[in-house]
C-alpha cells in the first residue's frame, strides 16, 4: 500500500483552489467580498494577505475549511 502525501499550498494556491471549486473568477470575488479584483489578484500572487473583514467575508463565501487551509500554508511560509 502506497501513501501519498497531501500537496502542501501556499497561500496563494489554496486561494486559486478555492477560487476554482466554486466556479468563481477574481473578478467575481471581488465583487462579492466588496474589494477591487486587483486585490483578489495581489492574494492569489502571495503579495498581500486578506484583511480581517475579508476573512470574514471568505469564511462566508468558502466555508472555514478555507480559513483554516489558508492560515495554515501563512504559518508554513513563514516557518520555512
Amino acid at each position: 500500500m502506497i501513501l501519498v502525501q497531501p500537496q502542501l499550498l501556499g497561500p496563494g494556491e489554496v486561494m486559486r483552489k478555492h477560487l476554482a471549486h466554486h466556479n468563481l473568477s477574481q473578478r467575481e470575488l471581488g465583487e462579492q467580498i466588496g474589494v477591487d479584483h486587483s486585490m483578489i489578484s495581489k492574494i492569489v500572487r502571495g503579495v498581500r494577505y486578506p484583511s480581517m473583514e475579508n476573512f470574514a467575508e471568505l469564511n462566508h463565501i468558502f466555508g472555514p475549511i478555507f480559513v483554516l487551509e489558508y492560515l495554515e500554508a501563512i504559518n508554513r511560509s513563514n516557518h520555512s
